[in-house]
């Protein structure tokens, strides 16, 4: 027999008030405001966790006393009344965020937001941003306007799913739902701990891992209806509810982003959360807190601040290289003025069911609107963020991540090792490295007609993808014990084959610790192996400027709009300065190469004019030589290339 159903006001203030710690958590945390070198609310990123739990909560509560009352669930008015409630706002933001994105982001990150924005309004996001990682120049998280829209998706499917499934249990195995909802809730926990230290992007990211979350709402929810009341014990529940609200405390004071996350540390806010909603009483002093005008009028508007700030946040970033506590200032004005107008203008009267918002006029605005901004991304996308915003010249642009992705990602993905063999005429010489080694090969690979003695290839799989480079420091056991793995990837039986009919190794390498320490015994089991060897130095690299990771030369350009000679000439001398930055590894490499008698080879004998004391940053027909801190663009290793070529300054004949 059901126990009686609540038939007092369900409005709860204090879960607004829960709300607006939650929103607040997160603004803080988002902002990066330190205090004395101290960073506030660092694990503010939990207040997400804690709007999961409301959610769950209140959505739960929603589902069951419908049924309940009237032993039937209206799907078509619970899914009206979330379409009223987060699409507006959400369409609204999008719409206005979509001129500052014009206005300030690089084409192809402008690419990226307009996909973003598809995907959120279909609630997708969530896996857009999953899928769309890119390794090197992934763009800083606080710099992507709509990336907080992924837990705006988890909750969404978790709104599609779950009354289905709900009613489902209901319909069938009614009293054994609370059974089945905790055997989940503790199947998604295990899950979420065990992909956070070994999948930490997709536990982030996906709902399987963030179920658990939602469910400990949805135990609440459900016990709360079956109970009939919560504790009636003021005492108790007032020693519970200040347990509960420093858990909360604590979490978003002292965790940082470095926790595994989702996992059962999470557990910790989430248990606070769940006091505060179990054990609450009007009598209590944290109730009384939470109910206050202050902390419900923030918790009102805290959907439209949780929209209003990230875009805000990360468009303000990309005009500031180190935006000063006034800006962060400003933006939190702005954000609190637009989330005020928003809940009002947009928010409310959408919510309220009146003749001038009533559902049959919502179906036909919302989906033309939603048509209209689909186009809209939809046409930025085909032109590609229309990248003539930021060409400088006809051969210069400044889209550090269109180099990325059309030009050195597309080159890892499409590179096909050469096949070595004993038999070979020609020299058979194997680059080892990481991203650096790439572009070493890249010198040779995109001449290859000046360079037709030589089979050159990177120590690689036959099969490549973007996120794929090779140590120098996996040498060693794949020499003693054929092991193919690096890194935990396996670059299959193939890099075997390289390694045994190579005549000579090439080391070409951005030098880690790792490297720099196993070096010296690598070399020696080279050597017995009766194999030739080239030590690489490491590669030129400049000094790395934001908000959008420039080079030097990039955020020159970028500040003046132009390519103008002086300015050229000034990188070129700057960057033969930063030779400097790598003279204590590179001493280091050298040791190691006269201690073996092995070669080594100075990389800015073609990269610098040691006589003008200049470093070349752009190929005579002004193409830039670097897309980011160090890597070349393809024209850059064509032009580098031809340089080694023609001044004879690499000899593998020995």
């Amino acid at each position: 027999m059901e126990l009686p159903l609540r038939t007092n006001n369900y409005y709860r203030p204090e879960i607004d008030g829960l709300r607006s710690i939650a929103v607040i958590s997160v603004i803080f945390y988002h902002l990066q405001i330190s205090l004395e070198g101290t960073e506030i609310l660092k694990g503010g990123f939990l207040g997400v966790d804690i709007f999961f739990v409301i959610s769950g909560y209140l959505i739960t509560s929603i589902i069951y006393r419908e049924i309940i009352k009237t032993n039937n669930f209206s799907f078509k008015n619970f899914y009206e009344r979330r379409i009223r409630r987060l699409l507006p706002a959400l369409i609204f933001v999008a719409i206005i965020s979509f001129f500052f994105a014009w206005k300030y982001m690089m084409p192809t990150n402008f690419v990226d937001y307009s996909k973003s924005v598809i995907y959120s309004v279909f609630f997708s996001s969530n896996f857009f941003f999953y899928f769309s990682e890119l390794e090197y120049i992934q763009e800083d998280a606080l710099l992507t306007p709509f990336l907080h829209t992924w837990s705006l998706a988890v909750e969404e499917q978790f709104y599609i799913i779950f009354p289905i499934f709900f009613l489902f249990l209901y319909r069938l195995i009614k009293e054994y739902i609370i059974h089945i909802l905790i055997i989940i809730f503790l199947i998604s926990l295990i899950l979420a701990s065990f992909l956070s230290i070994n999948y930490p992007v997709s536990s982030f990211y996906f709902i399987h891992t963030r179920l658990w979350e939602l469910l400990i709402g949805s135990v609440l929810a459900y016990m709360e209806i079956q109970k009939g009341s919560r504790s009636e014990k003021t005492l108790v529940n007032n020693i519970f509810q200040i347990i509960g609200l420093s858990l909360i405390i604590f979490s978003i004071t002292y965790f940082d982003d470095k926790i595994s996350h989702p996992s059962y540390l999470t557990l910790i806010p989430i248990i606070g959360t769940s006091m505060i909603i179990w054990f609450s009483q009007k009598e209590n002093i944290i109730i009384k807190i939470l109910s206050s005008r202050l902390f419900v009028g923030t918790g009102l508007i805290s959907y439209s601040l949780y929209l209003w700030h990230y875009p805000i946040f990360a468009f303000g970033r990309l005009q500031q290289e180190l935006p000063s506590v006034k800006d962060k200032f400003e933006w939190i004005v702005l954000t609190l003025i637009l989330s005020i107008i928003t809940y009002f203008l947009i928010e409310k009267p959408f919510r309220l069911k009146n003749k001038k918002f009533n559902f049959i006029r919502i179906s036909r605005i919302i989906p033309i609107i939603i048509l209209i901004l689909i186009i809209t991304n939809v046409y930025n996308i085909k032109n590609k963020g229309f990248v003539e915003r930021q060409l400088i010249t006809e051969n210069f642009l400044l889209d550090q991540k269109g180099y990325a992705v059309n030009d050195h990602y597309k080159f890892r993905e499409s590179y096909i090792p050469k096949a070595f063999s004993a038999s070979s005429l020609k020299k058979n010489i194997l680059v080892v490295g990481n991203s650096y080694g790439e572009d070493f090969l890249k010198l040779f690979e995109l001449n290859q007609d000046l360079f037709q003695n030589e089979i050159i290839s990177l120590i690689s799989p036959l099969k490549r993808n973007k996120n794929l480079v090779y140590e120098v420091s996996c040498l060693k056991e794949l020499i003693e014990k054929q092991n193919m793995f690096c890194n935990n990837v396996n670059f299959s039986e193939n890099i075997l084959d390289q390694y045994k009919y190579s005549d000579i190794i090439i080391f070409s390498s951005h030098w880690n610790s790792d490297d720099l320490d196993l070096l010296d015994e690598i070399v020696k089991l080279i050597k017995k192996d009766g194999k030739k060897i080239i030590i690489t130095s490491h590669s030129l690299e400049s000094k790395i400027f934001m908000p959008h990771s420039f080079n030097l030369l990039d955020s020159i350009v970028f500040e003046k709009r132009k390519l103008l000679d002086e300015d050229i000439l000034y990188v070129e001398k700057e960057m033969y300065k930063y030779i400097d930055d790598r003279k204590k590894i590179n001493s280091r490499l050298l040791k190691i190469s006269l201690d073996n008698d092995v070669k080594y080879f100075d990389q800015q004998s073609f990269q610098c004019d040691h006589i003008r004391k200049i470093c070349d940053v752009l190929t005579p027909e002004g193409h830039k030589i670097y897309w980011d801190f160090g890597h070349y663009t393809s024209e850059g290793a064509k032009y580098l290339g031809k340089k080694i070529f023609e001044k004879k300054l690499l000899n593998f004949g020995f």
